[in-house]
C-alpha cells in the first residue's frame, strides 16, 4: 500500500505513518526469528505521550532531537503522526 505524505514545508511539517499491523521479522536474544504483529487500534494505544510533544529522535539518541511529535492518530489500521523538525 503507498501513501503520499502531507507536507506543510512553511512549517516544517510532514504526516506519515509509523507502525502498521503487517508481520515484521524480529529476532529474540538468542537469534531465533519470529514474526512481530502490532495492534494498532485507538484502544490499544495510550497516545498521552505522544500527543504531548513526544521527541523524533536519531536512531533513539535522546541528544539528537529531529523534532516533535505534533499529533498521532489511527487511520486504515495503522499509526500516523504529523512531525514538526527543528529548523537547524
Amino acid at each position: 500500500m503507498s501513501y503520499d505524505p502531507e507536507i506543510d514545508m512553511a512549517r516544517q511539517e510532514i504526516s506519515f505513518p509509523v507502525a502498521s499491523p503487517e508481520p515484521f521479522p524480529r529476532f529474540d536474544d538468542s537469534g531465533i526469528e519470529y514474526l512481530e504483529r502490532l495492534k494498532i487500534s485507538e484502544d490499544a494505544i495510550d497516545f498521552s505521550r505522544l500527543n504531548s510533544g513526544a521527541s523524533v529522535l536519531k536512531n533513539h539518541d535522546p541528544f539528537a532531537v529531529l523534532g516533535v511529535v505534533v499529533r498521532g492518530w489511527v487511520e486504515n489500521d495503522r499509526l500516523f503522526v504529523r512531525v514538526r523538525f527543528r529548523r537547524n
